[in-house]
């Protein structure tokens, strides 16, 4: 977890997708460079842009739950 004005991911978080558990469906409102960036993301580690959405996302609220 990076506590600095800008968030640095590791690619390496990029893991291949887990069997499903219970899951929704959500709409998420972005900004488009986002979008973008966490597209590069997904290409670089050959998965798609709602699973590499999802790992940061997960990183993001692992890193909450640190002291």
């Amino acid at each position: 977890c990076y506590t600095g004005s800008r968030v640095i991911i590791l690619q390496s978080i990029i893991l291949p997708p887990r069997p499903r558990s219970e899951a929704i469906y959500k709409t998420l409102y972005i900004e488009k460079s986002l979008a973008q960036q966490i597209g590069q993301i997904a290409i670089q580690n050959n998965t798609s842009w709602n699973h590499a959405a999802i790992v940061l996302m997960q990183s993001g609220l692992h890193c909450l739950d640190k002291p």
